[in-house]
């Protein structure tokens, strides 16, 4: 494992200055906990993370969407006069596009907005709120009852590195390559949403973290 310190995460995301002191400590200690410890894991976790959060800024859900954001992101939810009726409504949206989902209950009951992604890989629903804390803290409750919590930096990280090792994607990022983390990507986002700002990020850790190792050349990936 290579750690990480305030001045690496600040140098590979700059706009988290002001907040990074706080996710350093869980970051080392995730790194350790589920084998996050190579040159190819940790950079693929981090450049993953980094983008995904908006830079560790953004760790809980937004939803305030536009009328055209709306039709253009959940066209299968909205009418155009539903979408003028939602607009701007980030409650009312979470509520109906998860509802129904991932043991959310139906719109009135508001779990869409309750259980709306947080983390720095956004936990969304019910089920996966309860799952998270039965495996980090057994303790099925845990983010149930306070939410919240998978917005603090130390349970957004470990959330993360949770939902990272139960999608096995060590494997992945073991394989070092660019097609590989291409597919990475696609395991992560179910496409390959700002790839390019994930593969600048993932070069850049690379290059930081090899840094920390001055004996060890980077490799050449393809």
């Amino acid at each position: 494992m290579i750690p990480i310190s305030r001045e690496l995460l600040v140098t590979l995301l700059p706009e988290c200055t002001n907040i990074a002191e706080a996710f350093v400590e869980p970051f080392n200690e995730v790194f350790e906990r589920f084998d996050i410890n190579s040159l190819a894991r940790q950079s693929a976790f981090l450049s993953q993370v980094g983008h995904e959060s908006v830079r560790l800024l953004v760790l809980s859900e937004v939803l305030n969407y536009s009328v055209k954001g709306l039709l253009r992101v959940f066209p299968q939810f909205f009418t155009t006069d539903q979408a003028i009726e939602y607009a701007h409504s980030p409650l009312r949206i979470a509520s109906r596009v998860y509802a129904g989902r991932r043991g959310n209950r139906d719109e009135a009951s508001t779990d869409g907005w309750i259980y709306r992604g947080r983390g720095l890989f956004p936990i969304r629903g019910a089920v996966n709120y309860r799952k998270c804390g039965e495996s980090l803290l057994e303790d099925p409750k845990f983010f149930l009852g306070d939410p919240d919590r998978l917005a603090e930096p130390i349970w957004a990280v470990r959330s993360a590195a949770w939902l990272w090792d139960t999608q096995a994607c060590n494997t992945f990022a073991d394989e070092d390559t660019e097609v590989a983390f291409k597919r990475l990507t696609r395991h992560i986002n179910g496409g390959t949403h700002g790839l390019q700002d994930r593969m600048r990020l993932w070069h850049k850790s690379r290059e930081l973290l090899t840094n920390q190792l001055p004996w060890t050349p980077i490799k050449r990936v393809a």
